[in-house]
């Protein structure tokens, strides 16, 4: 799997965002890639969403673009449960963002992992990783109380 998304990010030159498809919600699994590519582990949800509570929803999709740039200018990151927000705007508005973000240059790279919305993606696109089809390591006991 690391190999895969080794090979991703070289292709192209280690900068932009990138998503990668995964089989399920598994935040191990996504520290244990931030942990592999040394990139920081930045959870959207509990680091931002969570400070506006029952509000968090009126966050907008372009609010979620300019934290990931501004992340990004500091260093490389896996931005972990993006989905949060996502659930909670329209699918054309998904759709859109999803589309844009492949787009957008930033000088460190970002990775999106992602377990839902993987139809609304744009079909083909080289920055992104499909590894639905990979098989993860179990999840410990712990590691699941855990997340």
């Amino acid at each position: 799997m690391f190999d895969k998304i080794d090979d991703l990010l070289n292709r192209h030159g280690c900068q932009g965002t990138f998503i990668i498809l995964m089989p399920e919600y598994r935040p191990d699994v996504a520290r244990g890639i931030a942990n592999h590519l040394g990139f920081e582990f930045f959870d959207y949800r509990q680091e931002i969403m969570l400070e506006f509570a029952r509000e968090a929803h009126r966050l907008t999709l372009d609010q979620l673009s300019k934290t990931l740039a501004e992340k990004s200018e500091q260093s490389a990151l896996i931005a972990f449960n993006v989905e949060a927000l996502l659930a909670a705007k329209p699918e054309n508005e998904r759709k859109h963002w999803l589309l844009n973000c492949l787009q957008i240059a930033k000088e460190n790279p970002v990775v999106i992992p992602l377990a839902i919305y993987i139809d609304e993606l744009p079909i083909g696109d080289s920055r992104i990783l499909d590894l639905r089809h990979s098989k993860l390591d179990e999840q410990t006991l712990v590691s699941r109380l855990i997340n």
